[in-house]
């Protein structure tokens, strides 16, 4: 970490090597690398900040909570792999009655198996002596709240998948019988992520300022430049030791519109 929410952006070349080391195949994932790592090459600074509309104090909580982390953990990948299962399950369900070739089911598609790489991942990093720790309470909201917006975002996907089928005039029994029961499920994760995480809107003005902030940070911080300096003598930034790119780890929380869909 560099500053406060603020983390080096990793290169695909060492993702790869993680998911080796973890017994994954790194083809499965993410493939080629990023514009951030091209550009790098002529000397540049990339910079992605992810401003979230909505807010939670949980969120910056460094109080340990009565979790063991290694158990968080578990628990995280135990709910994506039902996610990834139920994903699949449905996809499935539909496979031959398909006729639409639409931007969502493809996303389904290939989102459904990434999701379901993640879990050998987390099961991973519970089994490290680092994770026999207690938890605190950031780390217990971010792995709940990863687990909200996976089932929100890839579920709408799917959702809108099933419902531009139907659109067309495609309503066999298997798509209706499987878009019911899918949407049911959906529906409680959603009724479940507005219970764990009540939103607090964001005020425009402050995602605006940190945004543009960001921008005009890198430039302030290079080598040349006199760092500012918090109160007590602290460096208001960090980026003046970030080689590469950076990216803002704030979580971005997904708007839910109004015939709960995705983003």
């Amino acid at each position: 970490m560099l500053a406060p929410a603020i983390y080096q952006m990793m290169r695909c070349q060492d993702e790869y090597e993680f998911v080796e080391r973890t017994g994954g195949d790194p083809a499965s994932g993410a493939a080629g690398t990023s514009s951030a790592e091209y550009a790098q090459r002529h000397g540049t600074l990339s910079l992605v900040c992810e401003a979230p509309p909505w807010v939670d104090a949980r969120a910056r909580d460094d109080t340990p909570s009565d979790l063991c982390y290694a158990d968080v953990l578990y628990e995280q990948a135990g709910a994506l792999t039902e996610l990834a299962e139920t994903l699949d399950d449905a996809l499935r369900a539909v496979s031959a009655d398909l006729s639409a070739d639409s931007p969502y089911l493809r996303a389904s598609r290939s989102f459904t198996g990434r999701i379901g790489a993640l879990p050998g991942e987390l099961l991973h990093r519970a089994k490290e002596e680092a994770s026999q720790r207690p938890a605190t309470v950031a780390e217990c909201w971010s792995c709940a709240d990863l687990v909200h917006l996976h089932r929100l975002r890839l579920g709408g996907m799917l959702l809108r998948a099933l419902d531009g089928e139907l659109g067309i005039g495609n309503a066999t029994a298997a798509i209706r019988r499987t878009r019911a029961s899918f949407a049911a499920r959906y529906d409680a994760w959603v009724a479940q992520a507005e219970q764990d995480t009540p939103p607090t809107p964001a005020e425009i003005r402050r995602l605006v300022a940190t945004q543009f902030g960001a921008i005009i940070a890198p430039p302030r911080s290079s080598p040349s430049a006199p760092s500012p300096r918090r109160p007590g003598g602290a460096p208001a930034t960090a980026l003046n030791r970030a080689p590469g790119a950076l990216r803002s780890t704030k979580r971005l929380r997904q708007s839910r519109l109004s015939d709960k869909g995705a983003v």
